[in-house]
């Protein structure tokens, strides 16, 4: 079956209407967004194309020996240490 023929025959189906909850949580996420504050699905994947998760940054050795050493005291690994420690400073 090629794309055209499965896209037709999923048109035959009818959309199923979003239950109670579904309904009650795109309320809220309408009540919380401003038209203005959307972003189209094209710009969102130009902005995204660039991040693919990677940053190479260069440090001073000793806050390198310091990020190191906080990680194992926390029993996890450097880059999850460093990730934790930039999300909870982010926005």
């Amino acid at each position: 079956m090629n794309s055209k023929e499965l896209l037709e025959k999923l048109n035959k189906y009818p959309a199923a209407e979003p239950d109670e909850w579904e309904k009650e949580a795109i309320a809220v996420a309408k009540s919380r967004t401003d038209d203005e504050d959307l972003v189209s699905f094209d710009e969102l994947k130009a902005k995204t194309s660039r991040a693919n998760g990677k940053v190479s940054l260069r440090i001073p050795r000793q806050l390198h020996i310091d990020l190191i050493n906080d990680a194992e005291e926390q029993g996890v690994s450097l880059n999850q240490y460093i990730s934790f420690i930039l999300a909870s400073r982010a926005r």
